[in-house]
């Protein structure tokens, strides 16, 4: 920011994913516009335990920007919109699409539940987010008529995370903002990576899921992706050898469309064996939205519509009968971090009894949740996974694979020096990651800022 220009004090309040990967909203203050960045729920909590602290800033919103259609940036939607009842809703298309797909689905869970306390919202106010929404491509700038006074120029820039996530670059009376959203700087199977804004930058809030990573190296790390197909290739090989089948928890939306189109890649060039894949409801229906949006967002070459590659629909009642495991088979089940009652949580005991079978993680998995504890299991070592399925002896090897959605650390000092921001803030990290990456940030920028729960940064 040239020393000459004058701009108005600003602030930036950290509602919720300040050091932690959930419940992620920002609220902007420009001077005198408010802009809320995401509404996310914390995919831990339930009911209002998991909202964003909506009330610890006390200005208006005119405008909420969602980055990305993962719960934890936009679950908290319809809460947010009856706190900031003035604001306009933006967002990409086909987060439009996702995020009201994900939503609804949140509600009938919430009805599903014994004993929780009453649901945030039904479905009269998703219905509410969907007459609001305004949806605005990528790429292109658009202004905020809505807000007072000198209004802000908005632009969506592909972030590479998820299908429609983008990264949100905010001009305002000379002042230049990126929030990165979950970014992801490497190509993934059906994701191109993400694009960013010319520097310089006066503030960049950045994404820091992976910033205590080893030492970083970008070599290494855009081998990444290959290294982990190869070796998913590899295990696949060796359990159906066995005559075994492979189960792989995973996230309904974006996970599950990137393993679609990995595993039919593999079995084209024959690196794996024509294997039937299965797949849980949510995530065929999210496949719909990725095929149905095919020519509208970016995506690498030579990738099919998910619904032409033979993939089959599993219900949860078919879970139990032991003809589904009676021929190898890739079952692709959500939820990734083994939730007690989702579909991968009821077939660990049926997969962990058998030698010949495996346990492929391909994502993130949570400290906290039964899955991480399977992922770390030892070969024949008892573990409780609670729930309905109680003590299971793990007698079948478990592997854990480096696929990520999140740029790695050196992508993100990488990203860092090419925007060559003069602040960065650091959000969407746990307290290992924020502290490793500020360290290694401190000599390239200005000013670093770790994020803290319902702190006011000023700007």
């Amino acid at each position: 920011m040239s020393a000459h220009r004058k701009v108005r004090p600003g602030a930036l309040t950290i509602l919720g994913g300040g050091r932690e990967i959930g419940a992620n909203c920002y609220h902007l203050d420009l001077g005198g516009v408010g802009l809320l960045l995401d509404a996310g729920m914390h995919p831990r909590a339930r009911g209002a335990a998991g909202l964003p602290d909506l009330f610890a800033v006390r200005s208006e919103a005119d405008a909420i920007l969602i980055s990305h259609a993962h719960l934890d940036h936009v679950g908290a939607l319809p809460v947010a919109l009856r706190t900031f009842n003035r604001a306009r809703v933006y967002m990409t298309e086909a987060t439009s699409l996702l995020a009201l797909r994900m939503l609804r689905n949140a509600v009938s869970l919430s009805r599903s539940r014994k004993g929780d306390e009453a649901p945030l919202f039904g479905h009269d106010e998703v219905d509410w987010v969907e007459q609001v929404v305004q949806v605005r491509p990528a790429g292109l700038p658009m202004t905020l008529d809505s807000a007072p006074g000198e209004p802000p120029r908005v632009t969506f820039l592909n972030s590479g995370h998820l299908l429609g996530a983008a990264g949100i670059l905010i001009e305002h009376g000379g002042r230049r903002i990126f929030y990165t959203g979950d970014t992801c700087a490497h190509d993934q199977q059906i994701c191109r990576g993400a694009d960013y804004p010319e520097g310089p930058l006066d503030l960049l809030i950045l994404d820091s899921t992976h910033g205590a990573d080893p030492e970083p190296d970008l070599a290494r790390d855009r081998r990444a992706f290959a290294d982990a197909r190869r070796a998913l290739a590899s295990f696949i090989r060796d359990v159906s050898g066995r005559g075994g089948s492979v189960l792989m928890p995973i996230f309904a939306m974006g996970r599950a469309q990137e393993l679609v189109a990995m595993l039919h890649s593999l079995k084209a060039a024959r690196h794996i064996p024509d294997m039937p894949l299965y797949l849980s409801g949510l995530a065929h229906a999210i496949c719909r939205i990725y095929d149905a949006t095919g020519g509208e967002t970016p995506r690498g070459e030579r990738n099919p519509r998910l619904g032409e590659t033979g993939y089959k629909v599993i219900h949860p009642e078919r879970l139990a009968n032991p003809k589904l495991l009676a021929r190898p088979s890739l079952l692709a089940l959500t939820s990734g971090m083994m939730v007690h009652g989702t579909s991968s949580h009821l077939m660990t005991r049926a997969i962990t009894a058998e030698p010949r079978n495996g346990v492929a993680f391909v994502g993130y998995v949570d400290p906290s949740t039964p899955g991480h504890a399977l992922a770390e299991a030892s070969q024949d070592q008892i573990i409780d996974m609670g729930g309905e399925v109680g003590p299971v002896r793990v007698a079948c090897p478990v592997q854990r694979f480096q696929f990520t959605a999140h740029s790695r650390a050196s992508q993100l000092v990488d990203t860092v020096k090419r925007l060559a921001p003069a602040h960065v803030v650091l959000v969407h990290g746990d307290d290992a990651a924020v502290e490793t990456l500020a360290g290694r940030l401190a000599p390239l920028v200005p000013r670093v800022t770790v994020a803290e729960p319902r702190a006011r940064i000023d700007i």
